[in-house]
């Protein structure tokens, strides 16, 4: 099966948990010898992974102030439409509105939602007032997104159960919540867990905000 993944700003990932995540479950898809992974980031640090079946292709899209992610969007889809892949894993909801050209172009696509982001404090609740206007835009260019995606994806992937209440019925009907979790390879501090009371493996730790989406 060849997987081309859309969406990602960085690979490997620079900043962010959802780009952290999704090049987890690159590396985890790229173990297995009969799957060809390959990533469409806009831009890579490392291209070269010393992986067979697993490609960096960066997109090159000139650094433009609010509009290079969307650039980077329509030369993604270009780019896949060569590959002619078996799947597209599409990142994001924010990047839902490549959706309806993705299918129109015969590419099957499973798009990968991480919180519908106006549930969270930062959009929910705000006044309207005029310097509020940006985060109003947002707020409605991600119900508008929500709504493309729940017509064109074939399939639908979210984080957890709060992100799926969120989605209209029509969308519901297509989504699966898949729970995520990272394995972080570093070297533990033995003295810090002894002081804790802690084990090795024995303990669980969280990072992030305390929010419903989390």
């Amino acid at each position: 099966m060849k997987i081309v993944f859309l969406g990602i700003k960085t690979f490997p990932p620079e900043h962010g948990g959802m780009e952290t995540m999704t090049s987890s479950i690159v590396m985890e898809l790229a173990k297995d010898p009969l799957t060809s992974v390959i990533v469409l980031p806009l831009s890579s640090s490392s291209p070269i992974t010393g992986l067979k079946n697993l490609a960096v292709l960066p997109l090159h899209v000139g650094n433009i102030p609010y509009i290079r992610s969307i650039l980077g969007g329509i030369a993604g889809v270009l780019e896949a439409f060569q590959i002619k892949p078996d799947v597209i894993h599409l990142n994001g909801l924010e990047n839902a509105y490549l959706l309806p050209l993705l299918r129109l172009l015969g590419l099957k696509v499973v798009l990968q939602i991480h919180g519908t982001k106006w549930a969270v404090s930062e959009w929910g609740g705000t006044r309207f007032r005029l310097s509020n206007l940006p985060i109003w835009a947002g707020r409605l260019f991600f119900r508008i997104n929500i709504r493309f995606f729940a017509s064109w994806a074939q399939r639908i992937v979210t984080v957890n159960e709060v992100a799926l209440e969120e989605m209209p019925r029509s969308a519901r009907r297509k989504a699966e919540v898949v729970y995520n979790s990272l394995d972080i390879h570093l070297e533990e501090n033995k003295q810090l867990l002894e002081r804790q009371g802690l084990s090795s493996g024995g303990y669980l730790i969280y990072i992030g905000r305390i929010v419903p989406l989390k």
